[in-house]
């Protein structure tokens, strides 16, 4: 099936004015928010910081601002509201991906491509993560004031409205004007199993064992990982007929 060519088709034009205005929308509110919160001083004091930051990076000579890593030399100062903003961008640039990558057949499965898949996945942990607070450690490391506990409970609300809203919105823009590009997502969905998952898990996992080994200091223990990996790992593959109509079997080479 052939994708939608134009990007003035309906489908498509309805669904990235909704998208923008959902996300649009989104920010415009948590603005709101964490300035109420923060109060007009506070507001007035980091604005006062952020003018001298300013200032203090336009006098940067051309060989300081060659250095890849000039950006941490400059102070930088946490507050509500860039922490709330920063919360809201991250998420919403998970769900522009999240919500226009529509998967087969015009491109990889979603879960076929596990780069993209985990890197949404983690983003959208660590968002939440952040915004709700459980870890305060992450959020000291990345810079981040804790979100007011009586603020948390809307902040993840808008975060997932976010994603949820332009996701419902895309769907439905394709169900009213490209109904047989619906169908084909549809299908798709009816058509993921369990198993599909287990490569994902199996690359989080190897992920995971190896940062493992890495903690304990001994570097040497990789290399009999990846020996268990060459010893046990043998992927199986599809077995074609030859020309004289026999299996090939694995590792069997034509002559």
């Amino acid at each position: 099936m052939r994708p939608i060519a134009s990007c003035f088709h309906p489908a498509l034009f309805f669904s990235i004015m909704g998208q923008m205005v959902i996300h649009l929308g989104c920010m415009v509110y948590i603005v709101t928010l964490a300035k109420e919160a923060m109060g007009e001083d506070k507001l007035k004091e980091v604005l006062e910081f952020e003018k001298n930051r300013h200032k203090a990076i336009d006098n940067l000579g051309e060989e300081e601002l060659e250095d890849v890593w000039w950006f941490m030399k400059m102070p930088f100062k946490p507050n509500l509201l860039n922490t709330m903003v920063w919360l809201v961008e991250t998420s919403q640039q998970v769900s522009v991906l999240f919500v226009n990558y529509k998967g087969q057949p015009w491109m990889k499965g979603i879960l076929e491509n596990q780069a993209l898949f985990l890197s949404l996945t983690l983003c959208t942990g660590l968002t939440w993560i952040c915004a709700s607070g459980v870890v305060p450690q992450l959020n000291e490391v990345l810079q981040l004031e804790i979100v007011p506990e009586h603020l948390r409970g809307t902040m993840i609300v808008v975060l997932f409205s976010s994603l949820g809203g332009t996701f419902f919105w895309d769907r439905m823009c394709h169900f009213i004007w490209a109904p047989e590009i619906f169908d084909v997502m549809v299908e798709n969905v009816r058509n993921t199993k369990i198993n599909d998952f287990v490569p994902v898990l199996k690359t989080v996992g190897a992920a995971i064992l190896v940062l493992l080994v890495l903690g304990t200091g001994n570097i040497l223990s990789l290399v009999g990982l990846y020996y268990m990996y060459k010893t046990w790992y043998s992927p199986e593959e599809e077995k074609k007929p030859s020309s004289d109509g026999n299996k090939v079997t694995d590792g069997a080479k034509l002559q």
